[in-house]
Formats: structure tokens, C-alpha cells, sequence
């Protein structure tokens, strides 16, 4: 896997790079569902969020 991990999320484009540059094979699976997670909880677009 590449050291970098992209994804638009939160009204913009994302870039997180590992520093020790060791991704394990879950972990973009698991930020993408921990940014979804939070974008459900608090968008301002659905009434449905924490804040809507």
C-alpha cells in the first residue's frame, strides 16, 4: 500500500501520510469509516446530525 492515503471528506480533499510509512491493511478502511462517522454525527446538511 502506498504511504499515503487520499480521501474528500468533510468539504475538502484529505492527504494523510504515515509517518513511520507502515500502513497495515485496514487501517484506510478504518479512517474512511471513522471520517464518515463523524461527518454523519456533526454536518450541518442533514437533520439527522447531532447538530441539524
Amino acid at each position: 500500500m502506498t504511504d499515503i492515503f487520499e480521501i474528500d471528506a468533510l468539504g475538502t480533499h484529505w492527504w494523510i501520510e504515515r509517518l513511520d510509512g507502515v500502513w497495515a491493511p485496514n487501517d484506510s478502511a478504518f479512517l474512511a469509516h471513522e471520517i464518515q462517522s463523524f461527518n454523519d454525527a456533526y454536518t450541518r446538511f442533514t437533520d439527522t446530525s447531532l447538530i441539524g
